[in-house]
């Protein structure tokens, strides 16, 4: 395939970049933008979250390199919240898991780990965080649609 044709799959989702840099969805999807990183404040006094995709595999250490409390994906058999006492309070950190389909043509390289996803998601309420595993069938491994 020649190279011109070969585009990032950001690109191949209709995104172009806004004066910033950020890349911004147009059709469908209208206005959804991109970014590195997401900080959002917290409730309470303290202080920001970043969200970021994923920077290390123990969010603990991403809290602590950021100074904040941190959420962050990417790492697929990570599923975890770690605190620290930092010089301005608590500060945690967040590894969130993933909601993929394991068995999805995506995800074939991950058949030779025995290690499998950890599917959940996180809420944070009252700059709490709180994990939510995804409850599954062990034989099938999908969904039984329960939320603990």
């Amino acid at each position: 395939m020649p190279r011109h044709l070969v585009v990032p799959y950001r690109d191949a989702l209709f995104a172009s970049k806004d004066a910033r840099g950020d890349l911004v969805r147009g059709g469908r999807g209208g206005g959804w933008v991109w970014r590195p990183s997401v900080d959002i404040e917290l409730p309470h006094g303290q202080g920001p979250c970043r969200f970021v995709h994923g920077l290390q595999a123990d969010a603990r250490n991403v809290a602590r390199r950021l100074h904040t409390c941190a959420v962050q994906g990417h790492y697929h058999t990570e599923f975890h919240v770690r605190y620290e006492a930092g010089p301005r309070g608590p500060i945690w950190g967040v590894t969130a898991g993933c909601l993929i389909d394991d068995s999805s043509m995506a995800f074939a390289y991950n058949k030779t780990t025995p290690a499998r996803p950890s599917l959940g998601c996180v809420v944070i309420r009252h700059a709490v965080p709180i994990l939510v595993p995804m409850l599954t069938d062990h034989r099938s491994g999908r969904w039984i649609g329960v939320i603990p």
